[in-house]
């Protein structure tokens, strides 16, 4: 999808909205009353960096770079060499900017406050990892080769670190959609009405199988685990409200979901 104009506004709106997954912005959410030219050829991913006051745009698989823009939605800077570039996530101190290389077959570590890229943690050829997320230090990323879909990690202060597929982290037929939050980790991929989503609590650095069942829910474009670790919600196009499951089994928690507001830029209780 080729995407000329992003709003600020909108932009902006879609963090309060719990879209800080892979999100696809068309029509009148594309062209606002309220626009900045952003040199965007497509649009994949934002996020925002609220310390150091930017906002990172991914653009996909065949990009290679991602747009930087200070709040205001004016382009800073444009990190260059990043192939691919789709999910985005920030460290626990904010000092670091993980991005998973859809082309490149890499997470890169880019420096939030120099905008460089510091490091890169190879994937595997033809791994091709789609989504990342930080829980307790450790990065998740999720990554697809030809059967062997499935999520890895990294952790960064190890003394040699480098990605290592985790299989026994459920099966996966494409590259599952990452979440974490409270020491619990959140993964999700389409299935045709519904969604597959499994839950790990990795507060230990390693991984210990939660949930794991189809919930309604379509392919995700938000999906979040809340600051407590206690509940994910998914939000997709085929629903009226995000979505809301307990972590612990995946039964529907209370409020069962959340009704965005006709400008998008709060989320409503939706009742059960």
């Amino acid at each position: 999808m080729s995407l000329k104009q992003v709003s600020t506004t909108a932009a902006i709106s879609l963090v309060a909205g719990l879209t800080t997954a892979t999100v696809g912005l068309t029509g009148s959410a594309a062209r606002a009353d309220s626009a900045a030219a952003l040199p965007l050829s497509h649009y994949s991913h934002m996020l925002v960096d609220a310390a150091h006051r930017h906002i990172f745009f991914s653009q996909g698989a065949g990009s290679t770079g991602i747009v930087v823009t200070d709040l205001a939605g004016t382009p800073v800077a444009t990190i260059e060499g990043e192939r691919g570039a789709t999910g985005l996530a920030l460290s626990g101190d904010g000092a670091t900017l993980y991005a998973a290389l859809a082309d490149g077959d890499a997470v890169a570590a880019i420096d939030t406050a120099t905008l460089t890229e510091s490091t890169r943690y190879p994937t595997g050829t033809g791994s091709a990892p789609a989504s990342v997320a930080v829980a307790d230090g450790k990065v998740w990323y999720g990554y697809k080769a030809d059967g062997s879909e499935g999520i890895g990690s990294v952790d960064p202060s190890a003394t040699d670190p480098a990605a290592t597929p985790q299989p026994s982290m459920s099966y996966w037929s494409t590259a599952p959609l990452l979440a974490t939050g409270g020491g619990v980790l959140a993964a999700e991929e389409p299935q045709q009405s519904l969604s597959h989503v499994a839950t790990f609590d990795v507060s230990s650095g390693t991984a210990s199988a939660k949930a794991d069942t189809l919930v309604h829910g379509g392919t995700a474009t938000g999906f979040q685990v809340t600051g407590d670790g206690a509940t994910v919600l998914l939000a997709g196009p085929q629903q009226l409200a995000a979505h809301a499951y307990r972590t612990a089994d995946l039964a529907a928690s209370a409020p069962s979901g959340y009704r965005p507001a006709r400008q998008g830029v709060d989320v409503r209780r939706q009742a059960e």
